[in-house]
């Protein structure tokens, strides 16, 4: 049962904060509308860092292999990247599960403002799982989680459902709301979404890559860039450059050789951490 293996984990986690930055890890049982808070260790911290890491961590420890991955009993992890609320415009988050498309892993990392949001209220991690009765938006505010009736969002697509949550709780997106949405997709039960050919069409139609078929392959398409997609992306990392040289502008010449040496340890330190699924 997921509940037990929740309890067993929450047992190995800490009660208070391990550094002024980290924020808690929140449990939520959507079928008895119930939450549960703690914090990663910090020896956990220092090997699987946070964001992605940490979510592999809590799903290790809470997947059930014996289920099906679209189970209640299988959770869903949603985690702030490492960086997001530490360094400016690096706001990402990360998604995690069993994957019913490829029954592997499910891990989908995306930018937007909630995952700022979160960290402003406290939180690093959520850990969803159980089924709720009947829909159901998680809202936080201040710190704390409320559960709401979302029925009368059932149905919306995004775009509809952000305008309707602005003048029901009275806000600005990307300004004082932040939204993670299921919409259409979730509810008609969809495991995948085509979202890559989407953007490629878009990109497409505006004369920055081609679509080939693959000699070698009858069902592939092979997609390079044209001049105008090269002069973009040389465009594009030149101003990421920039940006790089601005962050690190922020340190002086110690401080830059100190983050060096500590992103070189930690790599090493990722390919040797070895199991830490019972720590």
């Amino acid at each position: 049962m997921i509940r037990e293996r929740v309890d067993r984990l929450l047992g190995r986690l800490a009660t208070e904060r391990q550094f002024p930055t980290q924020g808690r890890t929140v449990f939520i049982d959507l079928e008895r509308r119930e939450t549960r808070s703690a914090y990663a260790p910090r020896r956990l911290v220092d090997v699987f860092l946070g964001g992605r890491g940490m979510n592999m961590f809590y799903l290790a420890n809470l997947l059930d292999p014996a289920l099906e991955p679209l189970s209640p009993e299988i959770p869903l992890i949603y985690g702030a990247g490492i960086a997001t609320g530490i360094i400016p415009s690096a706001s990402r988050g990360n998604l995690t599960s069993w994957s019913p498309d490829s029954r592997i892993l499910l891990d989908s990392n995306a930018g937007d403002y909630f995952p700022s949001f979160l960290k402003l209220n406290g939180i690093d991690h959520l850990v969803m799982y159980g089924r709720a009765p009947n829909p159901t938006l998680l809202y936080l505010t201040a710190g704390e989680l409320e559960f709401r009736d979302a029925t009368p969002y059932w149905g919306l697509d995004n775009v509809d459902m952000r305008r309707r949550i602005s003048v029901d709780f009275n806000g600005t997106f990307e300004r004082d709301l932040a939204m993670v949405t299921i919409t259409r997709a979730g509810e008609n039960g969809v495991k995948i979404s085509g979202g890559i050919s989407n953007l490629l069409r878009r990109v497409e139609a505006k004369g920055y890559v081609r679509r080939l078929a693959d000699p070698a392959d009858g069902r592939g398409i092979l997609v390079e860039l044209t001049k105008a997609g090269f002069a973009l992306a040389e465009a594009a990392m030149a101003d990421h450059a920039a940006v790089e040289r601005r962050l690190c502008a922020m340190l002086g010449r110690d401080e830059q050789d100190q983050l060096a040496q500590s992103l070189s340890s930690m790599l090493l330190l990722n390919g040797n951490a070895g199991d830490f699924s019972g720590a």
